[in-house]
């Protein structure tokens, strides 16, 4: 059924979990079909694209900032 989780760096901006899911829905004939929604592991919360709800900052904070 493919890989139901994108391979991108995560962090869930509300609860920051650093997993989420592609969510499955069942059909009306008992299979399982994958939707284009996806769903925070943590605090379940639903969203439509992993790079733009993500929080994934490894840089933060900037190296400038952190020496004050």
């Amino acid at each position: 059924m493919g890989n139901p989780r994108p391979n991108i760096p995560f962090s869930c901006p509300i609860c920051t979990a650093d997993e989420f899911t592609q969510v499955k829905i069942k059909t009306r004939d008992g299979g399982i079909r994958l939707t284009q929604s996806y769903e925070c592991r943590g605090c379940s919360i639903v969203f439509r694209d992993p790079w733009k709800f993500t929080r994934y900052c490894p840089d933060w904070p900037p190296k400038h900032e952190a020496e004050r």
